[in-house]
């Protein structure tokens, strides 16, 4: 979906970043994509995002949310990571979205299924 942003000192701009539409559910994977990565391109709305950089400071801007407004919102990290992540502000700010936030340090495994029309979420915890 995005331009390649090459920097070989920081990777994560070189990221993958991945669309999945199904019937009229749509899923955005951001990978480890950064708040410059977000800036490439107009996003699209989707149902879910899976937010980029595992919820750091780097990614997820105002603005990026503003564009895709998801109703759901996966961050994937460890529990009690040594980098704090995810960072409140993040959540904070995927909160004021009015997103749903399922979490991989909170809820363990997080599983969703769609059927093109609803998406089924079920967690470990």
């Amino acid at each position: 979906m995005t331009d390649s942003i090459l920097d070989e000192d920081n990777l994560n701009l070189s990221s993958i970043v991945i669309k999945l539409q199904f019937g009229n559910t749509s899923f955005l994977f951001m990978g480890d994509s950064e708040t410059l990565n977000e800036k490439t391109i107009d996003w699209p709305k989707v149902d879910v995002l899976k937010v980029g950089h595992h919820g750091s400071s780097t990614s997820t801007s105002v603005r990026f949310l503003e564009q895709v407004q998801p109703k759901y919102a996966v961050i994937m990290a460890g529990k009690d990571n040594n980098y704090g992540l995810p960072k409140e502000n993040i959540v904070s700010r995927i909160e004021n979205r009015n997103a749903k936030i399922y979490r991989t340090d909170i809820n363990g495994t997080i599983q969703m299924n769609s059927d093109g029309n609803n998406i089924e979420i079920k967690t470990e915890k």
